[in-house]
């Protein structure tokens, strides 16, 4: 648990140096980070692309059917990948049927590096 706690640090303070809130937004880098670890510990093996979808956002340009990589709906340098066991017909190039096989670990991407622009909201 030590190490969990410590591990929690490390990403608030990567958070809080890494994105800055805009003027009169209040935001803990603390409470991002705690939903967007309740939504990965909802994401399991025989789960379905669907279920993740309305979890994390798409976030990678490089994915395939096999292994996608997404973003926290709530900060979009919280990135999680999955690999699938892919159920699609050969003419359905994403099935929301696809069924997760694993999940790495959740990481931080650098906003400078992300290539994607922050998901619209719904």
């Amino acid at each position: 648990m030590k190490s969990t706690g410590l591990a929690m640090f490390a990403l608030c303070v990567s958070l809080l140096t890494a994105t800055k809130p805009r003027q009169g937004e209040q935001r803990s880098c603390c409470a991002v980070m705690d939903r967007a670890i309740e939504d990965y510990a909802k994401v399991k093996p025989g789960a379905t692309r669907a279920d993740v979808e309305e979890l994390f956002h798409g976030a990678g340009i490089l994915d395939t059917p096999g292994s996608t990589s997404y973003s926290s709906r709530y900060c979009t340098c919280i990135k999680v990948d999955i690999k699938y066991e892919v159920t699609r017909p050969l003419t359905v190039p994403f099935s929301p049927r696809d069924k997760v096989i694993t999940k790495s670990q959740l990481y931080l991407e650098a906003p400078c590096l992300a290539l994607e622009s922050p998901p619209a909201k719904p």
